[in-house]
């Protein structure tokens, strides 16, 4: 009975040394700027809104306005920017010291460890001088670092993906030095590698999107802060729309015209609606910050102002096009003629790619926001199936596939379902009951 009162006293001792760390170092003040920096996992945490959102309720009010602002990249690792040879990131905004100091972070939110650790044991002593030395650079500017360890490795459901939960015990042992070096620099830890609950990743790696919110309120109770429910819907759509501009702007879909040889271009007529492409990206920073100036204002109980978005771009076509003067302009060899299959009235706006597929149906991804999106406006390009159903060589009949994409470059046919290239993203979209319309 001794043993098991003592047993109880020291667990007791522990769960209380655990929250007292969390709740004792962890704080936002007014003024402070939370940066967001990791993978694949924290990319989706901060682009679903649950994690900011617990934390706004928690501390943002009337005196106390926070920023948060998401540097996370997929296949970002404590040794380097995912998109390095790309040069895309550091071209816009510097590296990642620089990055951080052109946001003002005074808070850093890190997650790192999980693809490290599949180098292998032999790589633990360069992934922990990395980490450190990562660390070291943050605390130059932050005055508080939450260091989150990576999940463990789940068994995929999927027979034909690859089974990782095999470096699980190598893992483990990346997380204890992760643990080592927050707690030589006295740093907030959220250990979601000894919380891991199973069935969250869609791959074994990647926590699923339906799983976000789960994760999400896991790393809020590890910091003792209430879970998010369905009682925060207002909130949590507001930082949505917040973390949306903000992603317009931190990861624009066309770099080349930012950064690349179309930066140089100029617009054949003039006017004060035609500026000069850099400039009308970085219109979207005052959006940003009218929408967290929202946030403030729902955190505080104040009726929701709404997002107030911009009036969306105007489109036109040109009135002086004619289809058959068109056709009849071309001039051609004998025996030969020029048709037209489909046209804007079958929603053929500004196509960038197709494929067909083996019904002889066209699938054609088309775009209204090239060459980026309007400064606070939706994207909402397009992927379109065109038949041809009388066999006359003219599409007759047009059906939306999928919609809300952003430039949808590429796309291809694979694995029962199409693949959209898009800004950074790959996509999979897939239409499970026959109707050509994307359901999954």
């Amino acid at each position: 009975m001794k043993n098991a009162a003592l047993l109880l006293l020291i667990f007791s001792l522990l769960v209380h040394a655990s929250v007292s760390f969390a709740v004792d170092q962890f704080s936002l003040e007014d003024g402070d700027v939370v940066v967001f920096l990791g993978g694949t996992d924290m990319v989706r945490a901060v682009r679903s809104g649950e994690l900011e959102t617990g934390l706004t309720r928690e501390f943002v009010n009337a005196d106390t306005a926070v920023k948060f602002r998401d540097l996370s990249w997929e296949a970002d690792t404590v040794y380097r920017l995912g998109t390095v040879k790309e040069r895309w990131r550091p071209d816009g905004f510097g590296q990642r010291t620089e990055q951080l100091e052109r946001v003002g972070m005074s808070i850093a939110v890190l997650q790192f460890g999980q693809m490290e650790a599949m180098d292998g044991e032999d790589s633990l002593p360069r992934f922990v001088e990395a980490y450190r030395e990562l660390l070291d650079s943050v605390l130059q500017q932050a005055r508080e670092v939450v260091v989150i360890t990576p999940r463990a490795f789940e068994k995929p459901k999927d027979n034909n993906l690859p089974d990782l939960s095999g470096h699980n015990q190598v893992l483990a042992k990346y997380v204890d030095a992760i643990k080592e070096l927050v707690a030589e620099r006295n740093g907030v830890l959220v250990d979601l590698y000894q919380a891991t609950i199973g069935g969250v990743t869609e791959n074994g790696l990647h926590v699923a999107e339906e799983k976000i919110g789960v994760v999400s309120n896991q790393i809020l109770g590890q910091l003792q802060i209430p879970a998010v429910t369905k009682r925060d819907v207002v909130l949590l759509g507001a930082v949505r729309e917040k973390q949306r501009l903000w992603y317009d702007y931190w990861r624009p879909a066309n770099w080349k015209l930012l950064y690349g040889d179309d930066a140089r271009r100029e617009f054949t007529k003039g006017g004060d609606t035609y500026i000069p492409f850099r400039e009308e990206w970085t219109k979207l920073l005052p959006l940003v910050d009218q929408a967290e100036k929202r946030i403030v204002a729902i955190a505080a109980g104040m009726p929701d102002p709404g997002h107030n978005r911009p009036i969306p771009e105007v489109l036109h076509g040109d009135r002086l096009a004619d289809i058959q003067n068109e056709l009849e302009a071309f001039e051609v060899a004998e025996g030969f003629e020029v048709s037209l299959f489909a046209s804007e009235e079958q929603g053929l706006t500004s196509p960038l790619n197709l494929r067909w597929d083996p019904n002889g149906r066209m699938y054609v991804t088309v775009t209204t926001t090239y060459p980026h999106v309007w400064p606070g406006d939706i994207p909402n390009d397009k992927v379109i199936v065109l038949e041809d159903v009388n066999s006359d060589g003219k599409a007759d009949r047009s059906t939306l596939f999928a919609e809300g994409l952003n430039i949808p470059t590429g796309i291809e046919w694979g694995d029962g379902g199409i693949y959209i290239g898009q800004n950074t993203e790959i996509l999979f979209l897939e239409d499970t009951d026959g109707d050509l319309q994307a359901d999954k």
